[in-house]
């Protein structure tokens, strides 16, 4: 949302579609409730993205520390990686 433009809902939405690793049944239901509705989810949002925004939107996400230990826990550093993160927003 913050260098794209993006609502944040759909931003939501378009992360979501790829968190199964994270949330398997959560995203499940989601897939579910996008299908049901005949929802047509974002794609390639980070396509052509230089480092610099790369780093930025990087940078931003991992700024959030509250929201990464309620969702990842206390030990969310070690496993929501820069590298892991940059991984992710190139699937978006």
């Amino acid at each position: 949302s913050y260098l794209l433009g993006t609502k944040h809902g759909i931003g939501n939405c378009i992360v979501m579609n790829h968190l199964e690793e994270y949330y398997p049944e959560g995203q499940k239901e989601f897939k579910r409730m996008v299908e049901k509705g005949g929802y047509e989810i974002p794609q390639g949002i980070c396509k052509g993205l230089t480092d610099e925004q790369f780093d930025t939107m990087i940078n931003v996400s991992l700024g959030m520390k509250p929201l990464w230990e309620n969702a990842l826990g206390k030990n969310w550093e070690s496993i929501m990686t820069r590298e892991k993160l940059r991984a992710l927003y190139e699937k978006l």
